[in-house]
């Protein structure tokens, strides 16, 4: 389709758009000395002011010079260049927070002169190379000018001109400009004639000044509305990187390079020709469709600079006028090429149509998510040119000096240009988060993509072939080898050596042989026996462990019943496993026991049925597995390798046995011979833990993530030094936690696993390597002895290196099913195309990394992990559903911030839109994973429903003496029939003592300084004691990750906490002297970290809305008279700052700062909360250990409270 008529086919609306915009006024001449700076300059220069040192958008050259350089025609030249461009003599100003340019006269300064032509060839290219990076490096200062440096370097090879120039003035095309300027003028002169170059109409400035004019009223309206509806709903491009970038981003970037033959470069020319397309479009699709391979996301946003010179009279001008336009590509893997190319060509057609709208402006309308590290609005570029300049002299040139700058604003870029040779594929990458090797691979993909889509552009772009063959040799060493079970698991004897033991009781390896063999003969007595199931219901980790292993010796597998479990999914399980009995605390065999036969012990077939295990299912009822004794003794015989089992090891068992992973706790200890310690109530009490760890000499811990962090956060957990080996599985392992670990038991091997029950426990494991400094993603290493995986796309083929896809699983380990659903089984358990037996089609994204290990990447549904278990939200929506009032339910997964401190407790209540009847179906709904029966209490007001879930009995105490007259002037705030939670305290209240008074000011009190934190000793606030409070409101603040502001008074430990927590960037408003003072000690103690300190009062700081993702607030008046206005006559301390926190934050960003306990429940003060923010949620913390002498009555009962923009 020619280009006239894809534009008859526009709409008239949208092609009366693309006239109007196509057709720009024109430029005029106004010739003023200052002119405000265009959209674009204002960028970048808000960006300096930020980052005043950053070098990034320095454009750098390195230009060969003719032997016989006249010096003084080559001088004038650089005058006459000078005097023409107004952008080379121009600066930049501030008035009233807005950037002016600044036009000085033409008198330029000489121009530097080094001569190194008679240092020896090691000393030149040293030199020269330090000449060079000083200047592309040394940061320009906006305010003076000229901002470009140019310089003579002379070496025995020959002359060269260094030249760096600030972005802010120039771009790629002037770079074209100046040359050709640059090169008519030294000719001229050389000449003695006056240059041959026809006068400037305009300048830059007036370019500035006409697109401020241009962009305005309801023009600028419908670019700003066709752009929002453009990019309505778009996600961020998620490039699988090898690091997460850090802290402070480096900019530092590298390139690979190859050139595409000049016969495939014509091929992408007829191919675009065919399909009416043009050649930058095609290799558009071709890229989002690698990008859609890499990421598996089928919304794409590109980054696409353009010239914008669309007034003629701009074409001749130095100066910043690119702009960057934003390219939406949707796709799935299903469409060919051919489609992708048909999306691509009109989402395009319909960018450029908006390409008039500054980046910035763009940027300022939509306010996304800000970051120094990256682009708000894209992660990746690309662009498409006919190469200019000479590429081979410029390496020869580069090689010379020995200086290569680069620098980049992306992750990622593709640049393209077209030769006579052919095209030339560049990618620059940000070494901040992409390894060289990583990009070399993707550059192999980008060619093989292109030849794939040459050869069958019709074909999906799922299954274009990217693997080669050097590929699929290395992959065929990484699957690992499958085996088929030889045998199953069999109990060994060891004797009077210690097997189990619990707080209450000891059992020997011959005890316990004994009790199996008895317990085995009253069970084949209830029918027990190969493929019957007998269903334990104990809630004695002991008795269970001895009912699975008499069980298994009476030839029957076992299903496990909590005995918390609710009873209508216990009946549902009963129903469908038809156990032959249910062992539970009935006496029949308790009474029996001693007095029966011992059943000896004997081999178990491998492919004899050993457990039926029940995990979560998406249609509302539970999968059980059926799990084979050949894949359990796969499974043991990996871990007494893997662990290193002996002897003396001491295992702790703590999960349930209705979790797969209680097995291996369980088995690879019996197998070793060694003690296995049984945990009551499934390891939820981490005192118990870490003192039975400690005790009992424990060298063996399997855990999940999560509990995990419980445990490093317990004071104990450092000084288990009896542990050398914990496994972790059950959900991804954050590097966070892998580094902490490493920290506080440096000498304990960390092994990570990965496993679905579908695979009988661990499929694959990796051994971390003992240092504080784990790769940003722990790997989840390579299958372990007689098991595979494979990554395979949705064609089931394999995917190369690097690349995504759904992970696999086969081999030994392999479990026979699910019961009583062959048509599930046959879907999961699918035929292996590269050899004999079967794959589980696991539902999990992975990757294989470049030195063959998986990393995790998550789902590729919605399931999800929580302490170890799988929950399928499906499952939850579809008991939702019951309900008869309600039409539509989504379930998912929200994280809340935990306390360090065990003896603080915690308490959540939500604000919904509930009735009555709602409230009440709540309070009867359970769950299997909340055992927890909650007290809930709901009411009705005219404004809304409140819903409160209580954890905790006793959630309102009788208040303490000096609450007294506090309350009740909270109370007669409020109206009666809202406050029946209060009011009910109210009726106990009588008339008590008085807020003591402050003595002095708080901001000169004479407190010692501690260098550990920002911390003053003696000072009331900001104390040790105050840690877990502290904690909730970091943890709140720092819930992204992204960008925190902290407002403070003697801020300290919430600072320290914060930094702990991991955020992107950490700026500080501070008051106090004496913080300030100490601050740089502080701050040096955590090298790379982001911190930003701005001294003075919250009220007089000048900040950007809109910029932050989390904001801490924890200052308080500094004076009686402040206390009397900000918290005496407010329902919270922080009201006068909610508007503050309001327009700092980024949509979807928290505000989070502390109340006391009486003020939370406050409706004056939630109403008031709600003027400002969408939402919010209350966390109490109790349990504060106030000193003595604290004048803060309601220390010890803290209120977070976590608002939503």
């Amino acid at each position: 389709m020619s280009l006239a008529q894809r534009l008859a086919n526009l709409s008239p609306e949208r092609r009366e758009l693309l006239e109007r915009l196509a057709r720009p006024t024109r430029l005029t001449r106004a010739g003023r000395r200052e002119e405000q700076a265009s959209f674009e300059q204002e960028r970048l220069w808000f960006l300096q002011q930020l980052e005043p040192e950053d070098s990034s958008y320095h454009l750098h050259l390195q230009l060969a010079l003719p032997p016989e350089l006249d010096r003084a025609a080559w001088d004038a030249a650089w005058r006459s260049l000078v005097a023409r461009h107004e952008t080379l003599r121009t600066r930049f100003v501030e008035r009233d927070g807005v950037p002016f340019q600044v036009i000085e006269d033409a008198d330029p300064a000489p121009m530097p002169v080094f001569d190194l032509s008679n240092e020896t060839p090691a000393a030149q290219q040293e030199q020269a190379a330090h000449l060079a990076r000083e200047q592309a490096e040394t940061p320009f200062d906006l305010s003076r000018g000229p901002l470009f440096r140019a310089a003579l370097l002379y070496l025995s090879s020959g002359a060269f001109q260094l030249l760096t120039i600030h972005h802010i003035v120039a771009d790629g095309w002037s770079i074209d400009i100046l040359m050709r300027d640059l090169n008519a003028a030294y000719e001229a002169s050389l000449q003695g004639r006056p240059v041959p170059l026809a006068p400037l109409r305009v300048q830059f400035a007036d370019f500035a000044r006409w697109q401020r004019a241009q962009l305005s009223g309801a023009h600028l309206d419908e670019l700003l509305a066709f752009w929002s509806g453009y990019l309505a709903g778009a996600p961020e491009l998620a490039l699988p990187t090898d690091r997460p970038p850090p802290p402070i981003a480096t900019r530092r970037a590298d390139v690979r390079a190859r050139l595409l033959a000049a016969p495939q470069r014509d091929a992408l020319y007829e191919l675009a020709r065919r399909a009416g397309a043009t050649v930058f479009q095609v290799l558009l699709a071709a890229f989002a469709a690698l990008l859609h391979r890499y990421t598996g996301q089928t919304d794409l946003v590109l980054g696409a600079p353009m010239a914008n010179r669309a007034p003629e009279e701009a074409e001749d001008l130095i100066g910043f006028f690119l702009n960057t336009i934003l390219l939406r590509v949707r796709l799935t893997s299903g469409q060919s090429f051919l489609q992708v190319l048909a999306a691509t060509r009109e989402s395009s057609v319909a960018a450029y149509s908006g390409q008039q709208l500054p980046f910035a402006r763009l940027v300022e309308h939509l306010q996304p998510r800000r970051s120094l590290g990256h682009n708000p609005l894209y992660r990746a570029t690309v662009q498409f040119f006919k190469s200019r300049h000479n590429t081979a002299r410029t390496s020869a040139l580069r090689e010379e000096i020995g200086y290569q700058r680069a620098a980049t604003n992306v992750d990622l870029a593709l640049d393209l240009f077209e030769s006579g040779e052919g095209l030339l594929s560049r990618f620059e990458f940000n070494c901040d988060v992409f390894d060289s090797p990583t990009v070399a691979r993707l550059l192999d993909h980008w060619e093989r993509m292109l030849a794939a889509i040459l050869a069958a552009p019709d074909q999906p772009i799922g299954t274009l072939p990217l693997t080669s063959t050097a590929d699929r040799a290395l992959l065929a060493t990484w699957v690992g080898q499958a085996q088929t079970p030889r045998a199953g698991w069999t109990f060994k004897n060891f004797g009077e050596r210690t097997a189990l033991t619990t707080p209450q009781a000891r059992l020997s390896y011959a005890e316990l042989d004994r009790r199996c063999g008895q317990l085995a003969t009253l069970l084949r007595v209830r029918g027990a026996a190969a493929e019957r199931i007998v269903a334990i219901r104990l809630a004695d980790n002991l008795d269970t462990a001895v009912a699975i292993l008499a069980a298994w010796r009476a030839e029957a597998a076992f299903v496990y019943l909590d005995p918390e479990l609710p009873a209508q999914r216990a009946a549902a399980i009963l129903a469908e496993a038809a156990p032959v009995t249910v062992l539970d605390d009935a006496p029949w065999w308790r009474d029996t026991l001693a007095d029966a036969e011992v059943m000896p012990a004997r081999p178990i077939p491998p492919q004899r049925l050993a457990a039926l295990i029940y995990t979560s299912g998406s249609t509302g009822v539970p999968k059980g597995v059926l799990i084979e004794h050949g894949a359990l003794a796969n499974q043991v015989q990996w871990l007494r390798t893997a662990l290193d089992l002996r002897l003396t090891d001491v295992v702790l068992q703590k999960y349930s046995f209705s979790f797969d992973a209680a097995l291996s706790e369980l088995l690879c200890g019996l197998a070793a011979g060694a003690e296995i310690v049984l945990v009551r109530n499934q390891g939820r009490d981490a005192d118990e833990l870490v003192h039975l760890i400690q005790s009992q000499g424990v060298t063996l811990l399997d855990v999940f993530p999560s509990l995990l962090a419980v445990l490093l956060d317990h004071e104990g957990f450092a000084a288990c030094t009896t542990l050398r080996r914990i496994l972790v599985g059950g959900e991804a392992l954050p590097a966070v936690l892998a580094a902490r670990l490493a920290q506080a038991l440096p000498t304990v091997q960390v092994i990570n696993a990965y496993g679905p029950t579908e695979a009988t426990i661990t499929a694959t494991a990796a051994h971390l390597a003992r240092d504080a400094t784990p790769p940003a993603v722990p790997p989840i290493g390579r299958p372990i002895a007689g098991n595979s995986a494979y990554v395979l796309d949705g064609a089931m083929q394999l995917v190369p290196p690097g690349l995504p896809g759904e992970l696999y699983l086969g081999g030994a380990g392999l479990a026979r099913g699910y019961m009583h659903d062959a048509a599930l089984t046959a879907r999961r358990f699918v035929p292996n195309p590269f050899g004999p037996g079967r794959l589980y089609a696991s539902g999990d994204r992975a990757r294989h990394r470049a030195d063959g290990q998986l990393e995790y990447l998550g789902r590729a549904d919605q399931q999800i992990k929580l302490r170890g278990y799988r929950i399928e939200p499906g499952e939850i929506e579809t008991a939702l559903l019951r309900h008869p009032s309600v039409r539509a339910a989504a379930a998912t997964l929200q994280r809340c911030p935990a306390t360090s401190d065990a003896q603080a407790g915690l308490l959540q209540w939500r604000l919904e839109q509930l009735s009555p009847s709602e409230a009440d179906f709540l309070y009867r709904f359970e769950t299997d994973q909340d055992q927890i029966r909650s007290q809930t209490m709901w009411r009705n007001t005219p404004q809304f429903q409140l819903y409160l879930n209580f954890q905790q009995p006793g959630f309102a105490p009788t208040p303490q003496p000096a609450q007294h007259n506090w309350l009740l002037q909270r109370t007669l705030d409020e109206t009666v029939a809202d406050l029946t939670a209060i009011d009910a305290i109210a009726r106990q209240c009588v008339a008590g003592s008085t807020r003591p008074e402050m003595e002095g000011r708080w901001e000169t009190s004479a407190a010692a300084w501690s260098a550990r934190e920002l911390l003053i000793e003696g000072q009331q606030v900001m104390q040790e004691w105050e840690r877990p409070l502290m904690q909730a409101l970091a943890g709140a603040a720092a819930t992204s990750g992204g960008h925190v502001a902290e407002i403070g008074f003697g801020m300290g430990i919430s600072a320290t906490l914060l930094q702990e927590c991991g955020v992107r960037s950490h700026t500080i408003v501070e008051c106090h002297p004496e913080v300030l003072a100490r601050l740089d000690q502080w701050r040096a103690q955590r090298p790379g970290a982001a911190i930003t300190v701005v001294p003075g009062r919250w009220q007089d700081w000048i900040f950007e809305p809109g910029s932050f993702d989390g904001v801490l607030f924890d200052t308080y008046p500094t004076s009686e008279e402040e206390y009397s206005t900000d918290v005496a006559g407010s329902p919270t301390f922080a009201a006068a700052f909610f508007p503050a926190a309001q327009r700092m934050l980024r949509p979807g960003g928290v505000f989070t700062y502390y109340s006391n306990e009486i003020d939370s429940l406050s409706r004056r003060h939630q109403r008031l909360l709600l003027e400002h923010f969408s939402s919010f949620s209350v966390t109490l913390v109790r349990g504060l250990r106030p000193p003595p002498d604290c004048q803060y009555w309601w220390a010890d009962s803290m209120a977070v409270v976590k608002a939503m923009k």
